[in-house]
């Protein structure tokens, strides 16, 4: 019997097993199944299912996000604005934290699990035997989801790429992309250009597009100029001035002049989000063309915004700190933090990271903030034991910081719990799965740092 003979088996035996289709752990690992690679970075496949979702059109406006870091804060800020504009939103966002709902977003409110274990079904039949990864299936269910509820406008952060990434099957409107980093190496490349030719696939000749990089790859403007497209940069087309209490935004492009002033400052933490948010303006504006997006909507939206695992302080007494900086641009943006919200205590992280992750450099980027390191394995096919963990970051550690090392991050949580002080902060970062796990300890009561 073949390799793929006894995939089949397994997924017969999975649809026998739920027949009911009541269990949404079951249809995560049915979904796990299907495919035999992780990631799959080619779009014949999934088009050919999205095609079958939109046979009969796509009757919401699009908005594509794609970027290294970012995306999900610009994401998160554009479906505010446009739901504080009036419209109906669909938000599409990945990884989730604690639950996969959370990746789609109607009007604010996650899918339930009813509608979800429906979708499941519905994009099962629209499959047929079509084989998607994890991240195709998901993005079918938010498309037919979107579809279904009827939204006026569609927010869809892109995966870890944008050319090759299945959200791009669609032709957005409006797209918008983040700041560029070096993340996910293996797949899009080993620098900025190379890393920002692959995010500029979501570029398309009649869209409106945005930049807030402001350090913009020349590979970026190339695409935008092959493509006659006007692309509106961060510094260049559009600006941010913060001031004591709020920010100002001004955009001076295409002979004309724009501005928006008392805009609240971002309730997402971070010297980023100034950058972020004058780009969702700029999107906001931009999609005028669209939809009736008013200056107090765009306000509203941006002070009103909130993205977990973000800086989150999920308590404050001593404080717990949780951040799902994975890559080397996020850590430093961390460490920063740290750095300018000092504690009189000690700062004790807890940290774990995906195998594939320059962890050497993320470890050296933040070591000079942190006093002690609980370092944990993450239980994933991607993941990495703390033992591993540990041989890869010593060399780069601080040797005055004490080490210890944890089998997952509940082990090392309760160990620094055990030992913490009132002036102390623990700072969990490294991954979306180590944030999350502790997240969903804390859901309901979780506030963000001001």
């Amino acid at each position: 019997m073949t390799s793929g003979s006894l995939q089949t088996d397994k997924i017969l035996n999975f649809q026998l097993r739920t027949a009911d289709h009541s269990d949404i752990d079951r249809w995560i690992e049915h979904i796990q199944l299907l495919h035999y690679r992780t990631m799959d970075l080619t779009l014949d496949r999934v088009t050919d299912v999205i095609n079958r979702i939109t046979k009969d059109g796509i009757p919401f406006l699009v908005v594509t996000v794609a970027g290294t870091n970012g995306k999900g804060s610009v994401a998160t800020m554009l479906e505010s604005i446009f739901r504080h504009a009036g419209y109906v939103t669909g938000l599409y966002t990945s990884p989730h934290l604690v639950h996969i709902n959370e990746r789609f977003v109607v009007s604010g409110q996650p899918i339930s699990d009813s509608e979800l274990i429906e979708e499941f079904e519905r994009v099962e039949k629209i499959r047929e035997n079509v084989p998607l990864t994890f991240f195709e299936y998901g993005t079918a269910i938010a498309i037919d989801y979107f579809i279904r509820r009827q939204v006026d406008v569609a927010i869809l952060e892109v995966g870890l790429g944008g050319r090759k990434d299945a959200v791009n099957v669609l032709n957005a409107e409006l797209a918008c992309i983040t700041s560029i980093g070096t993340d996910h190496e293996k797949w899009l490349g080993s620098d900025r250009e190379q890393i920002g030719f692959e995010k500029a696939g979501i570029l398309r000749s009649d869209q409106l597009a945005v930049c807030t990089d402001r350090n913009l790859p020349e590979s970026i403007r190339s695409a935008a100029g092959e493509l006659s497209l006007n692309l509106y940069v961060n510094g260049e087309d559009f600006s941010a001035h913060a001031h004591e209490f709020d920010w100002s935004w001004t955009s001076s492009c295409n002979g004309f002049e724009n501005g928006i002033d008392s805009i609240p400052l971002p309730s997402i933490p971070g010297n980023c989000q100034q950058d972020n948010s004058a780009g969702a303006v700029m999107i906001a504006v931009l999609a005028r063309k669209y939809l009736n997006i008013s200056d107090e909507a765009i306000r509203t939206g941006v002070g009103s915004s909130v993205l977990e695992g973000r800086l989150q302080l999920v308590q404050k007494s001593p404080q717990i700190l949780l951040d799902v900086a994975h890559n080397i641009e996020s850590v430093r943006e961390l460490s920063a933090f740290l750095a300018e919200h000092p504690v009189e205590g000690k700062n004790i992280a807890i940290m774990s990271v995906l195998s594939e992750k320059p962890i050497e450099i993320m470890v050296d980027s933040i070591k000079s903030v942190i006093d002690q390191w609980h370092l944990c394995g993450i239980q994933d096919k991607r993941g990495i034991t703390a033992r591993k963990l540990f041989r890869r970051v010593q060399p780069v550690l601080d040797s005055i910081a004490p080490v210890h090392l944890h089998y997952d991050v509940t082990e090392a949580f309760n160990a620094a719990r055990s030992i913490v002080q009132t002036h102390d902060r623990i700072v969990v970062f490294g991954s979306f799965l180590t944030v999350g796990d502790i997240l969903q300890k804390y859901r309901g009561g979780s506030a963000h740092v001001c």
